[in-house]
Order: structure tokens, then C-alpha cells, then sequence
């Protein structure tokens, strides 16, 4: 379909009728139990990581970077094509549902939480994360070994002789994934940074970058709320009590018994990239690699490596 015809059509649907909840994450931190939670509900309709808003955000961000133009973000072009694109992400279904529920893709939550409030600003936001070693850990674990063609991009970084023949050179998915700050991308593409980022200091970005940009829209005084994943493993039926009131959901026995039911079953391990994957993975992470991880949260004003991390608005 044409980008004018999308358009076209997401402003015929307009902005969705039922009520929106939209959940933003650090990513490995409990979201996709609560998503599958809510996908268990008869009346709700769940969607998970959309994978539009990221190609949307790679697209438009690779570009503006290679033209040195001002940030995508506010690009009249890029707003009017992003509203539309979650329009008719949230078309109506088949199925009767009264509410959507949305979990971020991992990479585009720092995306969504500077526009969702300002193009959707009834949706009711919801944001998930955990302390620091064990969030940076847990996506390490998942992201080793996945990008070889990185590790070649960095040995280039790296290299004394190819580093001055291509000086501006650049990591082409990870940082920019990871990162949706034009002045972070500047910082972060300094060349002292540069070499060190592997895909450890991806993990840590993300899980800065995200951080970073909860506490900035909650500053402004847009109502998300947040959950620590330490906290909701500790009483997660206290949690989905406040969170339904948060929501605006009446909290039924019925809906109580359908959520026991989804909580039975383990929304990762149970999946073959836990069980062929993640299982045998062994990683090793060495004070050097620590030091490294507390100079970029450092940079992000956010606590250390083994520090306890709570965020404003934290249920």
C-alpha cells in the first residue's frame, strides 16, 4: 500500500474508539506476562511488538542521519505518517473487545513514550523495567552471538590503520536501534565510545536510552505509571489489582481466575528460543565490562551496576 493511501486511510478511521493501554518496557522485565495477561481477556484485544513503528523509526532515522538533517522526530511528514500508522494498528477486529492492549516492540519504546502521549494522549500508559545488573544481564544474554556482522563493524572501529581510512564509520543497527536521541547519537558516535560498543554496551544503551526518556515525559506530568520487576514478582496479584484500577478495568473473579491461568504458564521459558537458546548461552561479564556499563548511566543519570533503580511514579 502507498504511504498517501495509508494516510488516507488512518484519517478516515481517526483515533481508535475503545480504550487504549499502552505498555512501554525496558524489555526482559515482566512485560510479556502482563501482555500475556491481558491476551487472555475476552474483551480485550492484545498486540505484541508491532513491528511497523519499527521500520517506520529505522527508515526515517537512517535517513536523517545520512542527510544531517534536524532530528525525525519533528518532521511534520514522520508525525502525520506515525498517527496513522498506529491508527490502523488499532483498527477495529473482529473479535468484540472494548480495550486494546499494546506491548512496544523493545526498540521502539523510547519512540513511543515522546509521541504516543503528545498524538494519543488519552491512551492509558503503563511502564515496565528492573535494576540495572539484572535487566543489562538478561538482554545480554539474549543478544550474544546474534549480530556477527557487528563484531565485524566494530573490529573496523577498533582497527589503528582502518579507523583512519574510514573514520566515519559506524555501528549500522545496534546503536541506532538502541538509541532515539539525537544528542545521545552524537555522544554515543564519539570514537572513544564507539569502540566499546559491543553488543554488552547495546544492552546497556537500551536499557539507558529507555530509562532515560520514562523519566522525561513523567516529568513533563504525563500520567504513566511504572512497575519494578522485583517488586511485581514479590505480590503480582496486588500489582494486577492496581494496575486494573490505573486502567479503568473492573477487577472480576472471572478475570481474576482467567489471569491465574495465563501467570500458570511461563511466557519465556516455555518458548524455543529459551529452551534451545538462552539455556545453553553462557556469558561472562568482567569488572572492565562493569566499569564500562556504570560510564554510560553514569552518562544517563541513572544508579550503578548492582545499585537498586526506582523511577518516579513506581506503583
Amino acid at each position: 500500500m502507498p504511504i498517501s493511501s495509508m494516510v488516507k486511510l488512518g484519517e478516515e478511521l481517526g483515533d481508535p474508539k475503545t480504550k487504549v493501554i499502552w505498555i512501554y518496557h525496558t524489555g526482559r522485565c515482566g512485560s510479556t506476562a502482563l501482555c500475556q495477561v491481558f491476551n487472555a481477556l475476552p474483551d480485550v484485544v492484545s498486540i505484541s511488538e508491532p513491528n511497523c513503528v519499527l521500520s517506520l523509526d529505522q527508515t526515517l532515522k537512517k535517513k536523517t542521519l545520512d542527510e544531517h538533517k534536524p532530528s525525525w522526530l519533528s518532521s511534520p511528514e514522520y508525525l502525520k505518517i506515525y498517527q496513522n500508522t498506529i491508527r490502523l494498528l488499532l483498527k477495529p477486529y473482529q473479535k468484540e473487545a472494548s480495550v486494546f492492549a499494546v506491548k512496544s516492540h523493545g526498540l521502539t519504546t523510547e519512540l513511543n513514550l515522546q509521541l504516543i502521549p503528545k498524538l494519543f494522549p488519552d491512551f492509558i500508559g503503563i511502564f515496565m523495567y528492573r535494576n540495572p545488573r539484572e535487566q543489562i544481564t538478561s538482554l545480554y544474554r539474549v543478544l550474544k552471538g546474534l549480530h556477527p556482522h557487528e563484531e565485524w563493524n566494530l573490529s573496523i572501529i577498533r582497527h589503528p590503520v582502518l579507523s583512519l581510512i574510514l573514520p566515519n564509520f559506524r555501528l549500522s543497527t545496534l546503536t541506532l536501534a538502541g538509541c532515539n536521541d539525537p544528542k545521545h547519537l552524537q555522544w554515543l558516535f564519539r570514537k572513544e565510545n564507539k569502540i566499546l560498543s559491543d553488543e554488552f554496551i547495546f544492552a546497556v544503551i537500551q536499557f539507558a536510552e529507555t530509562c532515560f526518556h520514562y523519566k522525561e515525559v513523567v516529568g513533563k506530568g504525563v500520567p504513566i505509571v511504572a512497575i519494578k520487576f522485583e517488586l511485581f514478582q514479590q505480590n503480582k496479584s496486588k500489582f494486577f489489582e492496581a494496575i486494573f484500577h490505573h486502567s479503568g478495568l473492573e477487577l472480576t473473579s472471572e478475570r481474576e481466575a482467567l489471569i491465574d491461568i495465563a501467570l500458570s504458564e511461563d511466557s519465556q521459558k516455555g518458548t524455543p528460543l529459551e529452551k534451545t537458546v538462552l539455556a545453553q548461552k553462557k556469558i561472562n561479564i568482567t569488572t572492565e565490562m562493569i566499569d564500562n556499563a556504570n560510564r554510560y548511566l553514569k552518562y544517563y543519570d541513572l544508579p550503578g551496576w548492582g545499585d537498586s533503580l526506582t523511577l518516579p511514579n513506581t506503583m
